[in-house]
């Protein structure tokens, strides 16, 4: 990171490939900068994956303050933690936050907290036009904003017919397809996520909405039941009531914008308790034993 040296990597206690890694896949403990380097080199590169826009004093800042301390034979020293400084901490205290609400901002006029999001494919099966019913209930200062594209020509009718419906309607923003940073931005900063879908499978936008420790309102379908919980983690409507949609958003915007990104933060820790490695690795195992077993 420049012509002098920033952030100094020694390393102790790095997990690492012992010397004979290629004959037996082992690892081990080592201690060196050629242990440690690559750890840093490598949390600043997927920093900036995350977020381009990120200044030089902001990733130094992420890399040197979010770590913790270890005990080390030569005492207590620092170590990064590259989850907290690229995910775990609370956005709204995140440097890597500020960014993405600039650039959303300079894009699409966005201030943050200040708009809904539908994020996914443009599909009537998404029921993108239930979306159209809020424009009379949106108070000022807040926008509806459509994320995502048609898949074949069917669905292109279905979106230049909600395309033209917006038109002269300053509220509603069509994003057209978003990726990376300008879906990070945008997942990152909303007030709420919605999903009024009649159908789906396993809801990854709405998984991804979670993760990002946001409020959604979906449709009491099974995908979503099985990830919301009623009023604690989100909210649920009835799947065929239209209006029960658009009176629970009405609700919702009127109450203290504290009230609703707390529920989303519930929703985020109650996701990395059930969702996690652990317990998904353990659940793949019981069904494979479970499968095992009865060929036996």
């Amino acid at each position: 990171m420049g012509r002098t040296v920033d952030v100094s990597a020694p390393g102790e206690n790095i997990y690492v490939p012992r010397a004979n890694f290629a004959e037996d896949r082992s690892y081990g403990y080592g201690s060196g900068t050629s242990y440690a380097a690559p750890h840093v080199t490598g949390l600043i590169t997927c920093l900036w994956c995350l977020e381009p826009l990120l200044t030089y004093d902001q990733v130094r800042s992420l890399v040197t303050d979010d770590n913790y301390t270890v005990n080390t034979e030569g005492g207590t020293r620092p170590r990064i933690d590259a989850f907290a400084a690229a995910i775990e901490k609370d956005s709204t205290n995140t440097l890597a936050y500020y960014s993405y609400a600039k650039a959303a901002r300079f894009k699409y006029n966005l201030n943050g907290l200040d708009y809904l999001l539908f994020l996914g494919r443009i599909d009537p099966i998404k029921r993108v036009d239930w979306l159209f019913d809020l424009a009379g209930v949106l108070r000022e200062g807040i926008k509806l904003v459509i994320a995502g594209s048609p898949q074949d020509s069917a669905t292109d009718f279905y979106f230049q017919q909600l395309f033209r419906k917006s038109r002269g309607n300053a509220s509603i923003i069509f994003t057209g397809a978003v990726s990376g940073v300008e879906k990070a931005e945008l997942l990152s900063n909303c007030l709420l996520f919605l999903a009024p879908s009649s159908y789906e499978g396993l809801p990854i936008t709405v998984l991804e909405a979670v993760a990002y420790g946001r409020c959604c309102v979906v449709s009491d379908i099974p995908a979503h039941s099985e990830l919301i919980e009623d009023g604690r983690t989100g909210f649920l409507f009835p799947t065929c009531d239209r209006s029960a949609f658009v009176r629970l958003i009405r609700l919702l915007i009127s109450k203290p914008k504290d009230s609703i990104t707390s529920i989303g933060s519930q929703a985020k820790k109650r996701f990395k308790r059930r969702h996690n490695w652990a317990n998904t690795s353990a659940s793949y195992e019981q069904l494979y034993r479970g499968l095992l077993d009865g060929k036996r």
